[in-house]
């Protein structure tokens, strides 16, 4: 017997909403003035990303060859993730992605089941078609399934990392 996929993409929105809800009942996220100024950095690291990225998304459009093989909508897509991404890994490592009262793990159960729905969409993608192309092309599905899904999954990790940092860093200065 399998499972409806409505019944697994409705257990994962209620999963989500739960998460979000946890997030935003809790008092209001504060931020120190070191973490806001972190934050403008990572800002402006994503907005330079993505106004590179758009660069070169004008020059591609242009080369007849990349667009007969890559949708623009994908590749728009790319440079908007790829600047999110920039800007989400620079905040978690300098500890300006989180307020001072919040619980990092919620994000990673956020990013984790972004991810899932991602690579069931790709997963179902392959199975109806056999390929990762739409008519010979890179397109919006399931690519760019694939590049957010990858690019939650860079986030959990991230935050899993700089979590194991923290804890070792907390456990030296207690020994």
């Amino acid at each position: 017997m399998s499972t409806h996929p409505i019944v697994i993409i409705g257990a994962g929105l209620i999963l989500v909403a739960f998460v979000i809800w946890a997030c935003l009942r809790k008092e209001s996220k504060q931020f120190d003035e070191r973490q806001l100024l972190k934050r403008a950095n990572a800002f402006r690291f994503g907005f330079f990303c993505m106004l590179g990225g758009n660069a070169v998304l004008m020059i591609l459009l242009t080369w007849r060859q990349w667009t007969d093989r890559v949708e623009t909508l994908f590749t728009l897509i790319a440079v908007f993730m790829t600047a999110f991404l920039v800007f989400a890994v620079y905040c978690i490592l300098n500890d300006a992605f989180f307020g001072n009262k919040e619980n990092p793990k919620n994000y990673i159960v956020i990013s984790c089941v972004i991810f899932f729905f991602e690579a069931l969409t790709v997963f179902r993608f392959w199975g109806k078609h056999r390929t990762l192309l739409d008519n010979g092309k890179v397109a919006v599905t399931p690519c760019s399934n694939i590049l957010i899904g990858v690019t939650f999954l860079i986030i959990a990790i991230t935050i899993i990392v700089k979590l194991a940092i923290n804890r070792k860093e907390r456990d030296d200065e207690e020994s």
